[in-house]
C-alpha cells in the first residue's frame, strides 16, 4: 500500500508537497475488455500448444492487452477520450487507438515494444505517457486530464473594423506551472485560447492596436471586449553583419519608455525570419533596445508622432567567438551526461558580474561563447564530474580557441532505500541528499540523487565527510553521516512510515476542490510540515511525525479555515465546510506617464471588528494596467490606496455581500497640473428615447467645476450643454460622445471625451389596449388603453372579429354588423416614430357580439286629412340602422282593422268620430324587432 506525501521534516522543501496524480480504484471490466481478454486467453492456449507457430514468420507476433482508466480534473466523467499507442522511434511495436467507456477505462491491445501513450479531449490538456514498456498484459497507472478553459473574445478599432491580426498572448508562471500561449486575431476581429487554470497576463497588441494588458484568473471561460484606438505603428528592420539569417537566429526590439526617471520596457516585437519587425506605439519618446543572440545589441532612441512611421534599418555586430572542447576523464560521451559553460564578465572595480551567462556542451564536447570585448572567467561543469575554472580570459574582437579542458569523474556513493511497508519509490519521491556543514554548525545541501524504482541510487560526492539525507514524502527521515575517499557501497537504509493525517472538505455552492487548487497543510512553529491537495470527492490525507500542529484548510476565493490538531498515530479530523469569498475588484489612476507598478501602488483592505476598531485583512498590488482584485469574506472594510509619491486615498464604509466592482481611485501628486485621469464615459449601448447621465471621468485634482457638450459624429450639437439629456430619434446612426470640461482656479481649463458610440434606434411601449363598450350589433365600440410612449408620430388600429381582420377600419372606433353577430373582437394599437422600432399591442377579446337594439331617429306619423273617403298615409320614420324591413297594421278606436296592412287606409262612413292609428314594425338582421304606434287621429263627422 503506498503512502500519502509528508513533508517529514525535510529542510530542502517549503512549498506544499503536490501529489503527482489522484489514486483511481480500478475500472470496472468494460464487456470490450472481457471480450478481448478471453480472445487473448485463447490466443495464449494456441500459442503453447505448438512451438512451430511461433516459428512461422507468417503468423503475427501475439497481442498483449494493455488496459487503464482515465479521470478528469474537474470530476466530469471521463467518457470518449481518445486513447492512441504509438512505438518510440527507432523501436518495433504496433499503432493501436481507442477510446474510454463511461467510467473511463479503456482497453489497447500491443505488440512487445516501448510506447508512447498519448490521451486526448476537446476542452482538456492533451498528456502523453512516455517510455511504456509491454512485454505482456498490464495494467496502466490512472491518468488524469486537466481541464481547459476557453479564452475569446474579440479586438476592433473604434469604427468597429476588425484588429485582424493583431497578436494576443497568455502568460502564467507559478510553482506548477509556466505557459505561454498566443493566437492572432482573424478576419472577424475573434480570438480565443484554450488555457489550464491558473493566473495569466494577456498581452493585446498588433498593427494600429495599443498595447494592452490584462489579468485574469482562469477559473471559468472568459471572454475580453478590446476596442482600441487606432494607434500609430512603428516599423523596421534588423540585419546581421555576418549575412546570417534570423530564421537561424533569434531577434527582438524591446521597447523602453522613461517613466519616474528610470527607461522601463513598455512593449516589445520579435524579430520575423525576413529581419522585419512591427509594434504600435501612442506618440512619444522611445528608447528601441535591437538584440539577437550572438550579436552586439544597438539602442536608438525613437520619436512617435500620430503618424505610421518606418525606423531607419539596424544592423547588428556579430560578437567574438570564443570556443572550446571539453573531455570526461572516464571517457564517457557529453551526449549522455548534462555539461555546461558558466561565463561571469570582470567589472571595472575586479567584482565579478553575478549575472552568469549560461551555454550548452554539444555532444562532442565542444561549445561556442559569444562574447563582447572584455575579461571573463569560464566555468566549464558537467553532472558528476569536478568543475575547470579558467580564469581570465581576455576577449578582443578576433575569435579564439581555449585550451581543451578534462572533467574529472567524481566518487560516486551507491547504495539501496527500501520502504518497511512495501511502498512505491516513485509515489513517494525517494530521494538521497549530500549535505556538508557549514562554519556556523548549518548543513547546506551540495546534491541530491533520485532513487530508482528498485531501490537503487548513484550520487557523486567529492571526497570528504558529508551528512546523507534520506527523505520520501509520508515516511520518517534518516540521517548519515559518510566520509568519501572513492566509490562506495553504503549501508542499506529502511524508511518507515509516518502517522496518516486524513479527512474531508467541501466547498460552499457546491464547488469541486479540484477547480479550486484547495489544499490543506500541518504548521508547525510557522513551518509548513506536511499536506495535500484535497481530492475530487473532498478528501485530502498526509503524513507527519506525532506532534502538534495548526491545520489550515485553503482554497482559491474561499475563506481560511484553522484548527488545532494532536497527532498521536494515524488520525481523522473532523469533516469542515469552507466559506467562498467574495471578489472586490477595482481601478487605481495615476498620473500621466506614471506605472502602478513603478509606483508601488497597492491597496490594502482593513476589516471592521466587533468592537468598530479595523484590523489588516489583506492586500494586493496594482497590476500594470491599474487593476486589482481582493478576496474578502462578508463584512465592512476600509481599503487604504497609496503609492508611492502620490496622496492616499480612503474607500470608508465598503461592505461586501458578494462579488462587486468598486468605483476607480485616482491618486495624484500634490504639486500636480490639472488632468483627465479617468476619462468620462456613457454606455456603449444608446437607444433613441434613452436618458443619459454620463459619468464625468476622474481629474487629478479635487475642487473642480464640470461642464459639459455632447458631440454628434465628433461635432458638438447646438444646445446641448446640460450634463442629462434625453437621445432624440434624429440622432439615430450616428456616433454619440460627450465632452466634460473641467476647470479650477489657478489653471488652464482640461477637457476630456468619452469614446463615441453609435446611437440605435429606441423602442416604443405601448400600453395592452382594451375594447371599451357593450359588443352589440350596430353598437359602436371604441379603443381604450394601448397609450404609445414616447408619443407616437403614427397610429394604426386593427379590428378583428374572431381573428379576421376588419379592412377599412383603421379608426379607435368599430360598428358590429350584423354578420359578426356571436363573434368576438378584438383591437390592435400600432404606434411609430421617427428613430424608434414600431411598437404593437393586442386586447384581450370582447364577450360575444350580442342582437342589437334598432334606433329610432324620427318617429312615424300619419299624414293626410282624416276624414271619410280621404286617403290617410303612414311616414314611415327613420331608423338605426339605415337598412329596415317595415309592416304596418292599421287601428281603429284601438281595434285591429283586419286586412289593413298597407302604407295607406281610407276611413269609411263606419269610422267616423273614431280615432285611426297605425302600428309600425321595424326590423333588421341581427336586430331586435321593434313596434311604434303612431299618434290616432279622429275621423270627422
Amino acid at each position: 500500500m503506498s503512502r500519502p506525501p509528508a513533508g517529514g521534516g525535510r529542510t530542502d522543501r517549503s512549498v506544499v508537497p503536490r501529489p503527482k496524480g489522484p489514486t483511481v480504484a480500478p475500472a470496472r471490466p468494460s464487456l470490450v475488455r472481457l471480450v478481448l481478454s478471453l480472445v487473448l486467453a485463447l490466443g495464449g492456449l494456441v500459442a503453447v500448444s505448438g512451438t512451430a507457430v511461433a516459428d512461422d514468420p507468417q503468423v503475427p507476433a501475439p497481442l498483449s492487452l494493455v488496459t487503464g482508466s482515465v479521470t478528469l480534473s474537474d470530476g466530469a466523467p471521463a467518457a470518449s477520450v481518445t486513447v492512441s499507442a504509438a512505438p518510440k522511434a527507432g523501436t518495433d511495436g504496433t499503432t493501436a487507438s481507442t477510446s474510454t467507456d463511461a467510467s473511463g477505462a479503456y482497453a489497447l491491445e500491443l505488440g512487445t515494444g516501448t510506447y508512447t501513450i498519448t490521451y486526448g479531449l476537446d476542452r482538456y490538456e492533451t498528456r502523453k505517457v512516455e517510455d511504456v514498456i509491454v512485454t505482456a498484459a498490464r495494467t496502466l497507472d490512472a491518468v488524469e486530464l486537466v481541464r481547459l478553459y476557453r479564452l475569446s473574445g474579440t479586438v476592433t478599432f473604434k469604427d468597429g473594423t476588425p484588429a485582424t491580426g493583431a497578436r494576443v498572448q497568455a502568460w502564467t508562471e507559478d510553482e506548477d506551472t509556466e505557459l505561454e500561449s498566443r493566437t492572432t486575431v482573424g478576419s472577424d476581429g475573434r480570438f480565443q485560447l484554450d488555457l489550464p487554470r491558473g493566473e495569466y497576463d494577456v498581452y493585446v497588441a498588433g498593427r494600429g492596436v495599443p498595447a494592452r494588458e490584462y489579468y485574469l484568473v482562469m477559473d471559468r471561460d472568459r471572454t475580453i471586449t478590446y476596442s482600441a484606438t487606432r494607434t500609430p505603428s512603428v516599423t523596421g528592420t534588423v540585419q546581421l553583419d555576418d549575412g546570417q539569417s534570423f530564421d537561424q537566429v533569434e531577434g527582438s526590439v524591446d521597447v523602453q519608455q522613461r517613466i519616474d526617471g528610470y527607461w522601463e520596457t513598455v512593449d516589445w516585437a520579435d524579430v520575423e525570419s525576413d529581419g522585419s519587425f512591427e509594434t504600435t506605439l501612442a506618440a512619444g519618446t522611445y528608447r528601441f533596445e535591437y538584440s539577437a543572440d550572438g550579436y552586439a545589441s544597438r539602442t536608438v532612441d525613437v520619436v512617435v508622432t500620430s503618424s505610421d512611421r518606418t525606423v531607419d534599418s539596424v544592423v547588428l555586430a556579430r560578437l567574438p567567438r570564443v570556443t572550446g572542447s571539453a573531455t570526461l576523464s572516464d571517457g564517457a560521451s557529453f551526449a549522455d551526461v548534462d555539461g555546461l559553460v558558466v561565463v561571469d564578465r570582470k567589472l571595472a572595480g575586479g567584482a565579478w558580474d553575478e549575472e552568469h551567462d549560461l551555454r550548452g556542451i554539444r555532444a562532442d564536447g565542444s561549445f561556442t561563447l559569444p562574447l563582447a570585448p572584455g575579461t571573463y572567467r569560464v566555468s566549464v561543469q558537467a553532472y558528476g564530474y569536478s568543475t575547470v575554472l579558467v580564469q581570465d580570459v581576455v576577449v578582443t574582437s578576433a575569435d579564439q580557441a581555449l585550451a581543451p579542458v578534462t572533467l574529472t569523474r567524481l566518487p560516486r556513493l551507491t547504495g539501496t532505500v527500501s520502504l518497511s511497508d512495501g511502498g512505491s519509490h516513485a509515489e513517494a519521491e525517494t530521494t538521497v541528499a549530500l549535505m556538508q556543514q557549514q562554519a556556523d554548525g548549518s548543513w547546506d545541501h551540495l546534491d541530491y540523487a533520485w532513487v530508482e524504482p528498485d531501490g537503487s541510487f548513484t550520487l557523486p560526492a567529492p571526497e570528504g565527510t558529508f551528512r546523507l539525507e534520506y527523505d520520501a514524502y509520508g515516511y520518517s527521515q534518516k540521517l548519515v553521516d559518510v566520509t568519501v575517499t572513492g566509490d562506495r557501497v553504503l549501508e542499506p537504509v529502511v524508511l518507515t512510515p509516518l502517522p496518516v493525517v486524513s479527512g474531508t472538505v467541501s466547498l460552499a455552492g457546491g464547488v469541486s476542490p479540484v477547480s479550486v487548487d484547495a489544499y490543506v497543510v500541518a504548521v508547525q512553529r510557522d513551518e509548513v510540515v506536511g499536506g495535500a491537495q484535497v481530492e475530487a470527492n473532498g478528501s485530502f490525507s498526509f503524513a507527519v511525525p506525532d506532534g502538534a500542529y495548526t491545520l489550515a484548510y485553503y482554497a482559491d476565493g474561499f475563506d481560511t479555515l484553522e484548527r488545532a490538531l494532536t497527532v498521536s498515530g494515524d488520525t481523522t479530523v473532523p469533516a469542515v465546510t469552507l466559506a467562498k469569498l467574495a471578489r472586490v475588484t477595482g481601478r487605481v489612476v495615476l498620473g500621466t506617464g506614471t506605472s502602478p507598478v513603478s509606483a508601488n501602488a497597492r491597496v490594502v483592505a482593513l476589516r471592521q471588528q466587533a468592537d468598530g476598531t479595523y484590523v489588516r485583512e489583506t492586500g494586493a498590488w496594482v497590476t500594470a494596467s491599474g487593476t486589482y482584485t481582493l478576496l474578502l469574506g462578508a463584512g465592512t472594510y476600509r481599503l487604504q490606496v497609496s503609492a508611492d509619491g502620490h496622496t492616499t486615498a480612503t474607500l470608508s464604509d465598503v461592505v461586501v455581500t458578494g462579488d462587486r466592482a468598486l468605483e476607480p481611485v485616482a491618486l495624484t501628486r500634490p504639486d500636480a497640473p490639472l488632468e483627465n485621469l479617468v476619462a468620462p464615459t456613457i454606455p456603449a449601448q444608446v437607444v433613441a428615447g434613452q436618458k443619459l447621465t454620463p459619468t464625468p471621468g476622474t481629474w487629478s485634482r479635487d475642487g473642480v467645476t464640470l461642464s459639459y457638450q455632447w458631440l454628434l459624429d465628433g461635432q458638438p450639437v447646438k444646445g446641448a450643454t446640460s450634463r442629462t439629456i434625453t437621445v432624440p430619434g434624429s440622432w439615430v446612426e450616428r456616433r454619440l460622445s460627450v465632452g466634460v470640461k473641467a476647470t479650477v482656479a489657478g489653471q488652464p481649463a482640461a477637457w476630456a471625451f468619452s469614446d463615441e458610440v453609435p446611437v440605435g434606434a429606441g423602442r416604443l411601449v405601448v400600453t395592452t389596449p382594451v375594447v371599451v363598450g357593450t359588443p352589440r350589433v350596430g353598437q359602436a365600440l371604441r379603443v381604450g388603453g394601448g397609450a404609445v410612449s414616447p408619443a407616437a408620430q403614427w397610429l394604426v388600429y386593427t379590428w378583428r372579429v374572431d381573428g379576421r381582420i376588419q379592412y377599412g377600419n383603421n379608426k379607435p372606433t368599430f360598428v358590429p354588423q350584423a354578420k359578426h353577430l356571436g363573434r368576438r373582437v378584438t383591437v390592435e394599437v400600432e404606434g411609430s416614430r421617427t428613430g424608434f422600432h414600431y411598437a404593437k399591442a393586442i386586447s384581450q377579446p370582447s364577450a360575444a357580439i350580442g342582437v342589437g337594439t334598432i334606433g329610432v331617429r324620427a318617429q312615424p306619423s300619419v299624414k293626410g286629412k282624416s276624414q271619410v273617403g280621404s286617403t290617410l298615409t303612414v311616414r314611415p320614420g327613420a331608423y338605426t340602422p339605415g337598412t329596415v324591413r317595415l309592416r304596418y297594421q292599421w287601428f281603429v278606436a284601438g281595434r285591429k282593422v283586419s286586412g289593413a296592412t298597407d302604407s295607406t287606409f281610407r276611413p269609411t262612413s263606419a269610422h267616423r268620430g273614431r280615432k285611426v292609428s297605425v302600428r309600425v314594425t321595424v326590423s333588421a338582421t341581427g336586430y331586435t324587432t321593434r313596434s311604434i304606434t303612431t299618434t290616432a287621429k279622429r275621423v270627422a263627422r
